[in-house]
């Protein structure tokens, strides 16, 4: 089975990303599409603690991240393809290499905002 990632951010270009990502598996029924959504590491050093809890400030970057991973879930079930999608903590370049690498993905798909005025898909291909 051949496994694309797709770092998403909720972002319109992400979302293209994932789209490119779909329209690349069509014909490959045995691509499974894996989406990431990286929240940022939480500093609970300081004076935030007095306030908000870890555990509350987890369930916060949770229900960030749902939507968005429930709209990618929606049009790869729409698109009939095989998916996953996640959410993890962590310095988003970092935990997006090493997700990679564990889920042996065979391409990351990106899109970059803007490259000489057009929006541009950037995929990687890893094998």
């Amino acid at each position: 089975m051949s496994t694309i990632l797709v770092p998403l951010d909720g972002s319109k270009p992400g979302y293209r990303a994932l789209d490119f990502a779909i329209r690349s598996s069509k014909g490959r029924p045995a691509t499974r599409i894996h989406v990431l959504y990286v929240h940022p590491s939480i500093d609970v050093s300081g004076k935030v603690q007095i306030f908000v809890t870890l555990e509350r400030m987890r369930e916060l970057a949770i229900e960030q991240s749902r939507p968005v991973l429930d709209r990618a879930a929606a049009r790869l079930a729409e698109a009939e393809t095989s998916h996953t999608v996640e959410m993890l903590e962590g310095d988003q370049a970092e935990v997006i290499v090493r997700r990679a690498q564990k889920i042996g993905c065979d391409a990351i798909v990106m899109e970059a905002e803007e490259w000489a005025g057009s929006p541009v898909s950037w995929s990687v291909r890893l094998r």
